[in-house]
């Protein structure tokens, strides 16, 4: 897709149509049976790319610690799962997941992805392997945005309602909207995807983020004095 503009102010994200989930949402959680939990995600393997997003309780006070990730949300052409972190330690529904997330043949896309992977295995251990930053793409596709909601709205003319991003992602039970709000990011990762798809090269996908450079050696340099002739 050649999007048909580059960019989009705020006045004009704000006047467009709020885009609505047309696909269905799964949300797993401590309640949810195992046999479930796996047929979910191997629904999700079905697909060679997947929208990847993730969210947590926000901190309003400084100098307090940072939750952990509370949700994470993969998305296909066919539905969406919402995975409740929070409830789920040392569930046995983290063992398709991981699988899940650790298929090299699946791509996982998303705004900022890496520091969603770094974070998500910092606070449950789980690997996320084969992921591409969408801002990749769209800086291949000479697109001036850099946020999700922008990148949709300039590919797709609709407006993703961020009224529930600072709601509380550890409730006890998630509302209607937080659970359309938080399908909706992961489904828009996998559109922009879609839409951009076109400029994609083999060396945007990083394999492996959690893997660490190697330090480099500094070689010692021996100074000499030499004379002058």
């Amino acid at each position: 897709m050649t999007p048909s503009r580059t960019t989009i102010s705020k006045e004009e994200l704000g006047a467009l149509e709020a885009e609505e989930l047309q696909l269905p949402a799964f949300v797993v959680d401590s309640g949810t049976p195992y046999a479930e939990a796996k047929r979910l995600c191997q629904e999700l393997s079905k697909s060679k790319v997947l929208g990847f997003d993730t969210e947590t309780k926000p901190v309003f006070k400084k100098g307090v610690e940072p939750n952990k990730v509370a949700l994470l949300q993969l998305s296909s052409d066919r539905l969406v799962v919402l995975f409740r972190l929070n409830t789920l330690q040392d569930s046995k529904a983290l063992k398709p997941l991981q699988k899940l997330l650790r298929d090299k043949s699946i791509l996982k896309v998303g705004v900022g992805i890496k520091d969603d992977v770094a974070e998500l295995a910092k606070d449950t251990e789980l690997v996320t392997l084969q992921v591409l930053d969408l801002r990749k793409l769209s800086s291949a596709a000479e697109i001036e945005v850099l946020s999700l909601s922008k990148l949709y709205a300039v590919l797709y003319g609709k407006r993703l309602s961020k009224g529930q991003r600072t709601s509380n992602w550890e409730n006890e039970t998630l509302t209607e909207a937080q659970v359309e709000y938080a399908a909706l990011d992961a489904v828009a990762g996998y559109r922009i995807y879609q839409g951009l798809r076109e400029f994609e090269t083999p060396e945007m996908a990083v394999l492996d983020v959690h893997k660490t450079p190697k330090k480099k050696v500094k070689k010692k340099v021996l100074w000499c004095t030499r004379s002058r002739k």
